[in-house]
């Protein structure tokens, strides 16, 4: 899957609000202008993508405003030879684009292209109130989905999200959110629906080892493909590129695309 290092990310965009005090005035106008982007962007599009994510699931973090991040995604086992298992899902190369932002709200659309795959490319849309933006008690809050599909029953999972996350003091930040997805498509081992559940995570940036160190760790509550618990560190080369290495298992083994013991490799690079 996609991601931008999330306290890289979280950084930037605590600096660009403080740099929309200024522009209260516009405030309005852009909502209006984002409420439509993120609306038109929601409907069932040609097939499946990822927004802005801890390891696997969403963030409470947008791309800024005028920017574009390029990802390279690269899941697999590991220590399984092929011959006892051993595979690895398409390599995602996704581009997501920070489309507006305001004082408490901000938006960013993006495009994946998964391969080798017979539907490779795919949307995701998502629109939060930045944590902090309104007072330094409230949360940052977010909606968006992400994984639409152009084939019916077979690629559009359809998953649509809410989440609150909030910065406790040095500890860390914590993620959590309820998602619910194509019932027809996320489904347990024996073919039950199980497509709907909460989603946590936690992430800190590690300063005390090195400003550019970040910890996280995700985990989502089903038993369907998407059901999976994941924990990795990543680390920021400059402002504009980082890298993220997570392991990750699924609730349960048997409806993972590749198996059990996977390793997360994300790139990420911001133009």
């Amino acid at each position: 899957m996609q991601i931008d290092c999330p306290y890289r990310l979280h950084l930037r965009t605590s600096l660009q609000y403080k740099e929309l005090q200024g522009r209260k005035g516009d405030g309005l106008k852009k909502v209006a202008l984002s409420l439509i982007i993120a609306i038109c962007a929601l409907l069932p599009n040609p097939a499946s993508a990822t927004p802005s994510n801890i390891i696997r699931i969403p963030s409470a973090d947008i791309q800024p405003y005028g920017t574009l991040r390029l990802g390279i995604d690269n899941n697999t086992t590991f220590g399984i030879p092929p011959s006892t298992g051993g595979a690895a899902m398409p390599v995602t190369y996704g581009i997501t684009a920070g489309t507006f932002d305001a004082i408490v709200l901000q938006t960013e659309v993006g495009i994946d292209m998964r391969e080798v795959s017979e539907q490779p490319l795919s949307f995701n849309a998502k629109l939060c109130s930045p944590e902090g933006s309104i007072n330094d008690l409230l949360p940052g809050i977010c909606f968006g989905g992400y994984d639409f599909g152009s084939e019916t029953d077979v690629t559009d999972n359809n998953i649509l999200y809410g989440a609150v996350a909030k910065t406790i003091s040095f500890f860390g930040r914590f993620t959590v959110g309820y998602f619910i997805g194509n019932e027809k498509l996320l489904v347990n081992r024996n073919g039950q629906v199980d497509n709907e559940g909460i989603m946590f995570a936690f992430d800190r940036r590690m300063p005390d080892v090195n400003e550019k160190l970040w910890f996280g760790l995700d985990f989502m509550a089903t038993n369907s493909k998407y059901g999976a618990e994941s924990w990795g560190l990543g680390w920021s080369f400059s402002e504009t590129s980082a890298l993220t290495i997570a392991y990750v298992r699924y609730n349960d083994p048997k409806v993972s695309p590749v198996g059990d013991n996977l390793v997360s490799l994300q790139v990420d690079f911001d133009f």
